[in-house]
């Protein structure tokens, strides 16, 4: 007759398994990140395209559009704009963008590029009626990207993904959380002159 016995009836393990418990409760609430309590805002009308992405653990859908980078024809602008529809009229809230990238099919790394670089950079900044509440930069501790994947010149459209980290870089509320990251990210959007 085979015997069966049960390891978490012992004593001792069923103390090593709470005291484990304990520990990683402590360690997680000292290792955690301030908490994201940024406010949602209204994607708008995405007449020209969206921008969408996984922004810290949550979906993120903004309207999107493309211009030329200091009338470069050469360079874009990617943007994604959020709006806070309430009261009167909508103002603009939330705008996200990856400026100077190549128009080029290709994966490009970005870079905190100072005006005299033309190397493709990404942040983006917050409005409180018209005021800027907080803005983010480029994390240059982590790789970011953009691909353009499709590049429609007739139509005057672009597709393409990326993977941003931004870090914080002034703000005016406290719960801002400290970094921002934007993975799986998507947009298709027109280049409007």
């Amino acid at each position: 007759m085979k015997r069966s016995y049960n390891y978490l009836s012992r004593p001792n393990t069923m103390k090593k398994i709470l005291y484990l418990y304990i520990a990683w409760s402590i360690m997680t609430g000292f290792v955690s990140c301030k908490k994201d309590d940024m406010p949602i805002y209204d994607a708008g009308a995405m007449e020209h395209g969206s921008v969408s992405a996984c922004r810290n653990g949550n979906d993120w859908l903004a309207s999107g559009s493309a211009s030329f980078y200091a009338n470069d024809n050469g360079l874009v602008i990617i943007r994604g704009d959020m709006y806070d529809i309430g009261g009167v009229g909508s103002n603009k809230t939330e705008t996200f963008s990856i400026s100077k990238v190549p128009l080029q099919k290709g994966k490009y790394q970005l870079s905190n590029g100072n005006l005299s670089e033309m190397k493709p950079e990404a942040s983006i900044s917050f409005l409180d009626y018209d005021a800027l509440s907080y803005t983010y930069t480029l994390d240059e501790d982590k790789v970011s990207w953009v691909t353009l994947t499709e590049i429609d010149a007739l139509n005057n459209h672009l597709k393409g993904c990326f993977e941003i980290y931004l870090t914080q870089i002034s703000s005016s509320y406290e719960n801002a959380p400290d970094k921002l990251c934007f993975k799986k990210g998507e947009f298709s959007v027109d280049i409007i002159e």
